[in-house]
């Protein structure tokens, strides 16, 4: 589980290195499905936005949320 988190925390420096946006996705994506599904996400979107990873983020904690 701790090689997702690690390929996510890089993805998500790759893909925009400012401090308080990969904290905001890592906190929203805590589980290892949540993160495979926004590195996934980050991999094969290319058009994906700054905006549009923080909403799955937060979209993923929301329905994990729902469902306990």
């Amino acid at each position: 589980m701790e090689n997702v988190k690690r390929r996510l925390f890089d993805k998500l420096k790759e893909f925009h290195p400012d401090k308080d946006f990969v904290v905001g996705v890592m906190s929203n994506a805590k589980h290892a499905e949540d993160q495979q599904a926004v590195v996934d996400f980050i991999e094969n979107e290319k058009d994906a936005s700054i905006e549009d990873v923080i909403l799955l983020a937060l979209h993923l904690r929301n329905a994990r949320n729902m469902n306990q």
